[in-house]
């Protein structure tokens, strides 16, 4: 087994991560560094015999003469991206607008890059401190999962790769050689190395109220990142419903939990443990993965972590909660539409009434990070 870098191991142990200590962690001994070093034995075999070095060179010049040839076909693939997330989520068009772009670069430099101060937010007393105080970790556990599950399904270009190969046939085996190198790199390199906040890629979510619609903006410079962000921001839609019902502590919990610098160890621990979440999930694939994560998020903070230690320690409980939560979204839905589910699910979404009012979005501020 490859040895995971000192950084790593040293971030892990130390709780110095965009998890830290978080209580939906099982209580195995070593848990993160086994799944994180299994998942880095995998991403190392497929480069093994290449230094550091030639990495760093040969993904350089793969992106650019990717990009170049990404160029002639824009449309064809932001198109894919479209047609791949339309069929994975099945969501009605009258329901949220979805803007995909392929660009030549991305500019993240208006996003939260830190938790903000928020002074202007003062506790109702020490019970809504401790409550909010989970309610943060609750969140910061979902958008690791988030960011997991969508670069677990978006980097899987043997599922796509036939309409690829109809567009471009050279770019399924570059984008799989960039995947693999990037990933290699994203645990090798330490943050400053990786120029943090610099993924070529971004999605802002626009929460409006009723009638419009919520819309989701996804950019790139790669098709794969592309497709990645699409599917996030589907998802970042589906934990929108694990938020206070309180408007004030709602902005709060986001301000404080959802930032640009949280991403790097948002995908070190976010893809293994989806990857371990996969073993475990079983039925969940009857029902689109957007439903699922949005029934995680709406349960309690106690009752999350409780769920979240069972699925990743992989118990026989941890599958039958797992059974449980699948039934329940197929009890609800409705001939699989989204607004219905909805209603039935959670009276405060913010498309369909007032739970935010329009002077709480402005066109320039967007939710997340």
């Amino acid at each position: 087994m490859t040895e995971l870098p000192k950084h790593i191991i040293d971030g892990i142990t130390s709780g110095n991560t965009s998890l830290g200590d978080n209580p939906a962690f099982p209580p195995l001994e070593n848990f993160l560094e086994k799944i994180v070093g299994r998942y880095y034995d995998s991403v190392a075999e497929k480069i093994e015999g290449e230094t550091k070095e030639d990495i760093v060179r040969d993904l350089n010049e793969l992106v650019s003469e990717c990009q170049k040839k990404e160029r002639a076909v824009r449309s064809a693939l932001e198109k894919l991206c479209g047609e791949i997330v339309n069929d994975m989520f099945e969501i009605p068009e009258d329901t949220v607008k979805i803007d995909i772009s392929l660009t030549d670069s991305v500019d993240t430099s208006q996003c939260r890059a830190l938790p903000e101060e928020d002074g202007k937010y003062s506790f109702d007393d020490i019970e809504d401190m401790k409550y909010l105080g989970s309610e943060i970790k609750k969140r910061r556990m979902l958008n690791a999962l988030v960011e997991g599950a969508s670069e677990y399904i978006g980097y899987n270009v043997s599922s796509y790769v036939k309409e690829l190969f109809d567009i471009e046939p050279s770019l399924p085996e570059m984008y799989m050689k960039i995947i693999a190198y990037s990933r290699y790199l994203m645990y090798e390199l330490d943050e400053n190395e990786l120029e943090m906040g610099n993924s070529g890629g971004n999605v802002k979510v626009f929460m409006k109220p009723a009638p419009d619609m919520l819309e989701i903006k996804a950019e790139a410079t790669l098709f794969p990142v592309l497709l990645q962000n699409t599917i996030k921001g589907i998802l970042e839609v589906a934990i929108l419903q694990g938020l206070p019902d309180s408007k004030e502590k709602a902005f709060y919990v986001m301000k404080k939990s959802d930032y640009k610098m949280a991403e790097v160890w948002d995908s070190r621990l976010g893809v293994p443990m989806w990857e371990k979440i996969e073993e475990t999930l079983g039925g969940v694939d009857e029902v689109p993965l957007n439903y699922f994560l949005m029934e995680l998020s709406m349960m309690p903070s106690e009752t999350f972590n409780n769920v979240m230690q069972e699925v990743l320690a992989g118990t026989k409980n941890g599958k039958e909660m797992v059974n449980i939560i699948c039934d329940n979204i197929k009890d609800k839905l409705d001939e699989e539409d989204f607004n219905d589910y909805i209603s039935k699910t959670n009276d405060l979404y913010p498309i369909e009434d007032g739970y935010f009012t329009e002077e709480d979005f402005p066109s320039e501020e967007p939710y997340g990070y």
